[in-house]
């Protein structure tokens, strides 16, 4: 089993938040990042998972509408998982 795995994030296209549900089974400290179509990055918060159900909001509402890539990575950098959203 992979040690966390994004369920769900949503709505898309987003206007004000971003929810991201994870499942995780390890504590642990996780990097969430938002970056534009050129990779530059836009949001990079740090969070802590527990084991289990975690959800995560994300205000998006300061971004110019536009595709956005939405990542998640543990500590040890590894890319979890990788999505396009749409901020209107």
């Amino acid at each position: 089993n992979a040690p966390i795995e994004v369920i769900q994030t949503y709505p898309n296209p987003a206007d004000d938040m971003i929810t991201c549900d994870i499942i995780s089974n390890i504590n642990s400290k996780i990097n969430i990042n938002i970056v534009d179509a050129l990779g530059q990055q836009i949001i990079d918060k740090t969070s802590n998972i527990t084991v289990g159900k975690n959800h995560f909001l994300i205000d998006v509402s300061k971004l110019a509408p536009a595709p956005y890539y939405f990542s998640i990575k543990t500590l040890d950098g590894l890319c979890k998982y990788g999505k396009q959203i749409i901020i209107r």
